[in-house]
């Protein structure tokens, strides 16, 4: 089934608290502070059993706020919990890395002020045929992209392909989907030569995998990097930190987790991460990253185990996300927010992971960026393609 959005697209979702992160805490109120975590901590754990059991909306839909308060930050680190900012890097994570999948996007242009929303680069991209599809997939992505629409937000689940394409930005663009790591791998480092960069990559154990890559988005060193648990993986990360490389995609899957990660003029801001098998927990969790001006750019879920990236970026003004039933309630979500300029800027299909919701959208507010919807972009979304 087809969807046009033609008006724009927001989600309407429960706010959020805007927060301001204090200040550093003097050794002579570190006592009374660490008692008052202590509080918070025994307080939110009962919450949060209550938030669990009711199916609490605030789990559910959150929007960034523009009011003021105050928090301290969690410190949750065990084995089923994990979180890492960019600027906890020591020395000992600057290792030399040797897997084999590393590529330099040498033909890329970092400072590149051209529109994409000019005829151009779409013409440039028409005449020499790049974008790649499976036969199903074709003439719906191939109709839109000839009209104008690039791939700005993606998601891959048993249940098929749910895409959202939209006008601004619009790169050159290759959207190649393939049954086996081998063959995706031999693409991407094919793509590389060519001068693309690697923007995305979604696995799936019944599709295989998707692969999203673009010419002139500001991207280069670029690298993926396969895992088998979320520890691992965030050693991965944090080497890929000591090298000024951005997280740009993450997905789990069967074997683990595989995120995307390159150097990125417009995603070279602080970083930061969470995984925990409790949403209401991330839900908190993102709240207070809003409220130090980042904003959520990349999830996935494994498991019980949510995994959320958010990225500081000054191209983003404001951000909602919504956990819907089905593509219909998505829709309505998504046409709700359309008018406050608001569009996708990550898209993830819980289909074949535990959760009673099927479809995680993020929208946003963004402005002037090459790798996200931008706030005027005419965009369309389907759900569930066939391959």
């Amino acid at each position: 089934m087809k969807y046009t959005i033609a008006a724009a697209f927001l989600l309407v979702l429960v706010a959020g608290r805007r927060v301001q992160p204090q200040g550093v805490t003097t050794a002579s109120s570190l006592e009374e502070a660490e008692q008052k975590q202590e509080q918070e901590q025994e307080q939110e754990l009962e919450q949060e059993q209550e938030q669990e059991q009711a199916n609490n909306e605030e789990g559910l839909f959150a929007e960034k706020e523009e009011s003021d308060g105050s928090s301290i930050e969690e410190a949750e680190n065990d084995e089923e919990e994990g979180e890492a900012t960019s600027w906890e890097l020591t020395s000992s994570l600057l290792q030399t890395e040797a897997d084999g999948d590393d590529g330099e996007d040498a033909k890329d242009v970092t400072n590149d002020n051209r529109s994409y929303v000019t005829g151009s680069l779409l013409e440039e991209a028409k005449e020499a045929n790049e974008l790649e599809w499976g036969s199903t997939l074709h003439s719906w992505a191939q109709h839109y992209y000839n009209a104008g629409r690039s791939v700005t937000a993606d998601a891959l689940s048993s249940g098929g392909y749910s895409i959202s394409m939209c006008s601004s930005p619009h790169p050159a663009q290759v959207f190649h989907s393939s049954r086996n790591a081998v063959d995706a791998e031999a693409f991407v480092k094919k793509k590389w030569n060519q001068g693309y960069s690697l923007a995305g990559w979604k696995i799936n154990d019944a599709q295989g995998h998707t692969i999203k890559m673009s010419k002139n988005v500001g991207i280069n060193s670029g690298i993926w990097r396969r895992r088998g648990s979320a520890k691992s993986i965030e050693q991965a990360i944090k080497r890929a930190w000591a090298t000024n490389r951005r997280i740009l995609d993450i997905t789990g899957h069967s074997q683990g987790y595989t995120f995307v990660g390159g150097k990125s003029s417009e995603m070279s801001g602080a970083q930061s991460y969470r995984y925990t098998s409790s949403w209401s927990g991330m839900s908190r969790w993102i709240k207070k990253k809003w409220a130090r001006n980042y904003y959520i750019t990349a999830m996935t879920k494994r498991g019980s185990t949510y995994f959320v990236v958010m990225t500081k970026n000054s191209r983003f003004k404001h951000q909602r996300y919504a956990w819907a039933k089905n593509d219909h309630a998505t829709v309505r979500e998504i046409n709700k927010g359309y008018k406050d300029n608001h569009r996708i800027t990550y898209l993830f299909d819980s289909r074949d992971q535990p959760h009673s919701n099927r479809f995680f959208v993020v929208m946003s507010k963004v402005s002037g960026s090459k790798l996200f919807a931008n706030k005027n972009a005419r965009c369309n979304v389907q759900f569930k393609l066939p391959k």
